[in-house]
Order: C-alpha cells, then structure tokens, then sequence
C-alpha cells in the first residue's frame, strides 16, 4: 500500500512540477471557484504580482536549491530556491476564498503544492513559508487597492 501511496504522490508531484501544467491548473481553479469577472481579476492580478515580488527576492537572495536527491527523476532547476513560486501562486489563489464555501479545496490544493516542492526535494519548508507571506501581502494589496462590492 505504501508503495501506492508513494507512486501516485510522486505522479502529483511530477505533474505539479511542470510550470505550464501549474499554470493552467491556477487558471483554471480561479475560472471554476469564482464566477464574477471583477473577483477572477482581482485574484490573477494577485497572483501575477506575487509571482513578481518571488521573482524579485529569488534574484535579490539567491538562496541555491536544496536538492540532494531526484525523487522521480525531477532534475534539479538552475534558479534559486527562495522563496517557492509554485506556493505563491497556491497560497495567492487559496487566500481569496477564505470564509467561501470553497475554502476547503483551495487550502487542500495549496498544502498539496506546497507539499510537492519539499517532497520532490527542490524547496525547504522556509521556502514555502516565505511563499504564503508573499501570497499574503499581495492578497491584501490587490484587496485594499480595488474597491468592494463591484457586481458584473
């Protein structure tokens, strides 16, 4: 069973590793979790500017990637490590649904991302960590910069 179990984790992580593949899964998570345009907005420019702000601090701290093994035969990237891009992106598109129905996937879908760069041995935990206070800062500038309450 634990063989299973290590198969499909590392067939999700695989998947999740490929940047397009993650994008489109972004893009079509904001599509299928928020139904106004204004909101789908707010939320991609969120995540664009976090992504940016990760971009940023990647080549302002230069942190080298801990990898030391390949699970799965992940090759180890040539950026830096810190902080993850692939958690921003989670954690910018989770943290719009907090108190929504929907809140539950979107935190699943976030941790598992964030599990998956420390499984696949490219990120350590003060990677993803920096990941959602990055997320969180760009959340809370996009939410304070664009008025509430636009109908469309």
């Amino acid at each position: 069973m634990l063989d299973i179990l290590n198969i499909i984790m590392t067939g999700i992580s695989l998947i999740l590793n490929s940047t397009p593949v993650f994008g489109i899964v972004l893009v079509i998570l904001v599509l299928l979790g928020e139904k106004r345009n204004s909101k789908r907005a707010k939320i991609a420019i969120a995540i664009f500017i976090a992504l940016i702000i990760g971009f940023a601090l990647k080549e302002m701290y230069k942190v080298p990637r801990p990898c030391i093994t390949e699970p799965g035969g992940v090759t180890c990237p040539n950026d830096y490590s810190f902080p993850s891009l692939h958690a921003i992106g989670a954690f910018a598109l989770m943290i719009p649904f907090i108190n929504k129905e929907k809140f539950a996937y979107y935190l699943l879908f976030a941790l598992l991302t964030a599990f998956t760069r420390i499984y696949l041995g490219v990120h350590t935990i003060e990677d993803i960590a920096a990941g959602l206070v990055v997320a969180s800062i760009s959340c809370y500038a996009i939410d304070r910069l664009f008025p509430k309450g636009e109908k469309d």
